[in-house]
């Protein structure tokens, strides 16, 4: 998820789940955001601190 090279979707899939909605439901349950939510803030944290 963190390394960006496979969409949300296909990271669903890879880990078993049959749906895209389950996986971001189970998601949300475990981490409290959305995967690309998720992944969006990790990559800005990375960006900015590549940055300075």
């Amino acid at each position: 998820m963190k390394e960006g090279n496979m969409n949300i979707d296909q990271i669903g899939y890879e880990c078993g789940f049959q749906t895209l909605s389950n996986f971001n439901k189970q998601f949300k349950t475990v981490m409290e955001k959305q995967p690309n939510q998720y992944r969006n803030e990790f990559l800005k944290v990375a960006t900015d601190s590549y940055r300075y």
